[in-house]
């Protein structure tokens, strides 16, 4: 977490030119440390339709994001609100609210995703909808996780890492060995 918060602290050197990290500790670094600070990206899931095609929701996400970074986050949020404004029934409205979520991780907003993805969890978790979509609940658990991972780290932060890591191994050991 110190190499997340400080980049480049391990190509640093003392005044007299010895650097921090030796050659050995910084490819011990590279091999074992970053790869997973490394934020991951948005997820491209080609969750197709009944009839193939790709849902409103990602082609939305994927119009939104090439902009994102030039003109900010609020029209990305307005389109996607508005095509969530067009959603047919509960289950399309959940893709478009994760899809918010993945959004704002995209945008580096770690706690707006994290309270849209905690909300996502309580529905999936009150409906009943978690034990029959199991997919589902490992895509927002994994995203919550990463979020948690990469907020600065307090208290709640790391109990609330702990307990989602305790239901991601609960549900997808596999997941959590990635």
């Amino acid at each position: 977490l110190f190499l997340q918060r400080v980049p480049g602290l391990d190509e640093l050197r003392f005044h007299d030119g010895v650097p921090f990290a030796d050659a050995e500790t910084r490819a011990w670094i590279g091999a074992h440390v970053l790869p997973h600070l490394q934020a991951p990206e948005v997820e491209k899931k080609p969750s197709a339709t009944e009839q193939g095609a790709t849902p409103p929701w990602e082609e939305a996400l994927q119009q939104v994001l090439p902009g994102l970074r030039k003109d900010g986050l609020k029209p990305a949020v307005q389109q996607l609100k508005q095509g969530m404004s067009r959603a047919r029934g509960g289950r399309e409205r959940f893709f478009w609210q994760l899809t918010l979520a993945r959004l704002c991780f995209a945008a580096k907003k770690y706690d707006l995703a994290k309270t849209q993805l905690e909300s996502l969890d309580q529905t999936l978790q009150a409906s009943g909808l978690g034990e029959w979509e199991p997919d589902l609940a490992l895509d927002v658990l994994r995203l919550l996780h990463n979020c948690c991972e990469l907020l600065p780290q307090n208290h709640a932060v790391r109990d609330s890492k702990d307990e989602i890591y305790r239901r991601l191994c609960h549900l997808d050991l596999e997941v959590v060995l990635e």
